[in-house]
Formats: structure tokens, sequence, C-alpha cells
């Protein structure tokens, strides 16, 4: 694996931690939205290792899963976390969308973003290796 793969994942998971920081400390809605970066960066991970080129400066996850050539083997669940963690990145940033979100994203609902997150970074690491 190439030194720009290795800091991608590397960067995945230190967003990762991060996220678990911020769940900890009850910030369910920043983990969430650290959730989203540390899969944008593990799909540019996988995306840089398929293509050896720099990974699109794109946020959609949906759309960076289907560019790294992955998103057909993903399952359905997989997909709509994408799609979840996507709404998460976007609509955080903004004063009215971000009170919505913040009242969906409770301990529970954060609590298994964070732990689909870790099994799609898992994932995303298989797909690397096996590619």
């Amino acid at each position: 694996m190439d030194a720009p793969v290795q800091e991608w994942l590397s960067i995945a998971h230190e967003d990762y931690d991060a996220a678990d920081v911020m769940f900890k400390n009850h910030k369910y809605l920043y983990s969430a939205f650290m959730c989203q970066q540390a899969l944008e960066k593990a799909l540019k991970a996988l995306y840089q290792h398929r293509f050896s080129e720099v990974p699109p400066r794109k946020h959609d996850l949906v759309r960076l899963a289907d560019q790294a050539g992955v998103l057909g083997a993903c399952s359905d669940d997989q997909k709509m976390l994408l799609s979840t963690l996507t709404e998460f990145y976007i609509e955080a940033r903004y004063p009215g969308d971000r009170a919505e979100l913040s009242a969906r994203c409770d301990r529970d609902f954060a609590g298994a973003i964070l732990e689909d997150t870790r099994e799609m970074i898992m994932w995303l690491e298989k797909q690397l290796r096996d590619s």
C-alpha cells in the first residue's frame, strides 16, 4: 500500500476516533459529522488505491462509493448509512437544518451510526486489501 493511501486511512481512523470522543462527550451531532468525515477518507483511500490518482474533492459518500467502484458491493444498510451521513455533512453546517438534525441525533441514533461507521471502515479496508 502506497503512502497516500496509508495517509488517507490514517486520517480516517483519526476522524473515527474524534467521532468516538464526541459521542462520549454527548456531542452526538458532531459525532455523526465526524463519522461522515471518517468514511469520506476511507473511500478516498480506496479510490487512491484503485486508480492511483488523487480522489475527487467530493463529500457525497454515495457518489464517492460509486466513483471508487464499491457502491455495487455495498449492502442496502451500507448505502443507507452513506446517504444518511452525507446529509449530516451538508445540513449540519446550516442553522435551521442543524437544529432539525440535532433533534434527530440522540444517543441511540449516534451510537448506531458510530458502530455502523466502524464496521464499514473495516469493510472498506478489506475491499482495499482484496483489490
